[in-house]
């Protein structure tokens, strides 16, 4: 199996006796590549008082993360033919109030609900190059997970290590939503505080395959 899945991976190209030099035997292969990495970050917030007695303020937050390159999560295969583009999107809405019940009474309460989603997309050329072939075949006992029929994950650590992890087609969905309330009550030099909080996060990742997700094309170890 080891000889036969060494056949996914570049032939070397950094075998000169110079080359040998510079790597000492410890690799023999090299690449060189750019990365593109947008990076987005937009916030709005508002602070409202209608009266003496209430406090309301709101946050809306977004953020996006991308990256194309060789190198990307989803694949993490620096030596791979094609590239891949990855997208890490969050979004987190906020609310909160305040209201003075009494000089000695005053309850606060806050919510938010956050959204992210994290999102691969690769071109076929790429998907292909971690298909199973006639030549090179595993077991797929989890086919409804590994619809693509990806190769196994692998990592080496004879030598130089090196790997790639078949965590696509990527497309992992986080919620979260939460709220809380806390009352106050001051009595002379002490402070009474008395609440409740609740929150709930459900997150969907419908590959579960490579390392991350121990099934799927399942693992090997080679060292």
């Amino acid at each position: 199996l080891m000889q036969g899945a060494m056949g996914i991976f570049p032939i070397p190209n950094f075998t000169t006796p110079a080359d040998v030099a510079i790597s000492q035997n410890g690799y023999n292969y090299v690449t060189n590549y750019s990365t593109s990495n947008p990076t987005d970050r937009e916030s709005v917030r508002f602070d409202y008082t209608p009266t003496q007695t209430w406090q309301l303020f709101g946050r809306w937050q977004r953020g996006y993360n991308g990256q194309t390159g060789h190198n990307e999560p989803g694949i993490l295969a620096a030596w791979q033919t094609g590239t891949e583009t990855y997208a890490n999107l969050d979004e987190r809405w906020e609310f909160g109030g305040t209201y003075t019940i009494s000089k000695n009474l005053v309850d606060q309460v806050s919510g938010g609900y956050t959204h992210n989603n994290e999102l691969m997309t690769s071109p076929a050329s790429t998907n292909s190059q971690f298909q199973q072939t006639s030549a090179l075949s595993f077991p797929n006992p989890y086919a409804s997970e590994n619809k693509n029929n990806l190769l196994p994950a692998m990592n080496f650590s004879n030598g130089a290590n090196f790997s790639y992890e078949p965590r696509f087609p990527l497309n992992d969905v986080l919620t979260w939503w939460s709220i809380g309330d806390g009352l106050t009550y001051m009595a002379k030099n002490h402070q009474l505080k008395f609440g409740a909080y609740v929150d709930s996060a459900i997150s969907f990742q419908p590959h579960h395959t490579g390392q991350w997700g121990n099934a799927g094309s399942g693992i090997f170890n080679f060292a």
